[in-house]
């Protein structure tokens, strides 16, 4: 079923970052961030087609270096202002001009590094099993969504005022938020769509803490790389005894 479908992930690097310059290329432990997304990709049974979309030659070069093709990004989604559904777009006219038309598309943001090949491949699974438009990863809240505060003039207010009850935390309904990991779509969703996010006919991909962290900034960045040379190192040295 898998199989007959023509399935790829696109790496979205953009060569400027403003808080942590260089980041998608920067070494975390040995590698190139970007080669994580690469790898897990490439690792995956299901996807046709790892391609890393970029303005920047020498996140290019890093790319073919670990096996991913490149598909050069105009100027005019190189910017700040640049949105991610708009390179999504031109990744997949850009396929289409070359008569390669894909059927599932897999977002794979290379600032997180963690995520498991495994979680690639089961939000295809879903996305394709249950007919849905998107399958989209998220985190578990440690509240629920009424108990959320706010910031105002410096003084804290509940965000859904009108919703909050005098519940125990257990009994609350479980709150997520998007994670960044992997957005799976149908590719004619992309295509048809004027807003990023789609939650008609989306399905959650539950993660855990670990593979859903970000880089985001320089502290991100130690925290991460702490946690692939002491945990994930140790835990691959123990299997492999």
């Amino acid at each position: 079923m898998y199989k007959n479908k023509k399935i790829i992930s696109i790496i979205p690097a953009r060569g400027g970052s403003k808080r942590l310059p260089k980041k998608n290329i920067l070494d975390l432990a040995g590698k190139p961030v970007i080669a994580y997304s690469i790898e897990q990709s490439l690792n995956s049974d299901l996807v046709d087609r790892t391609i890393v979309s970029t303005e920047d030659n020498e996140i290019a070069e890093i790319s073919r270096k670990y096996g991913a093709e490149f598909i050069d990004r105009p100027e005019n989604l190189s910017t700040d202002k640049a949105t991610t559904l708009s390179v999504l777009k031109h990744v997949i006219e850009t396929l289409k001009n070359q008569k390669y038309n894909p059927d599932v598309v897999i977002l794979l943001q290379p600032t997180s590094p963690l995520r498991k090949t495994e979680q690639i491949d089961e939000s295809i699974k879903k996305l394709i099993d249950n007919d849905a438009n998107a399958v989209i990863s998220v985190i578990e809240l440690h509240v629920g969504y009424e108990w959320l505060l706010g910031i105002k003039d410096e003084r804290l207010h509940f965000i859904f005022e009108k919703e909050r009850k005098n519940t125990r935390y257990q009994d609350q309904e479980k709150a997520y938020e998007l994670n960044g990991a992997i957005y799976t779509y149908k590719t004619e969703i992309i295509e048809e769509s004027r807003i990023y996010n789609f939650h008609e006919n989306c399905i959650a991909l539950p993660m855990d803490k670990i593979t859903s962290m970000q880089i985001d900034d320089n502290t991100d960045f130690k925290i991460i790389e702490s946690i692939i040379k002491n945990v994930i190192s140790k835990d691959k040295e123990e299997v492999e005894k």
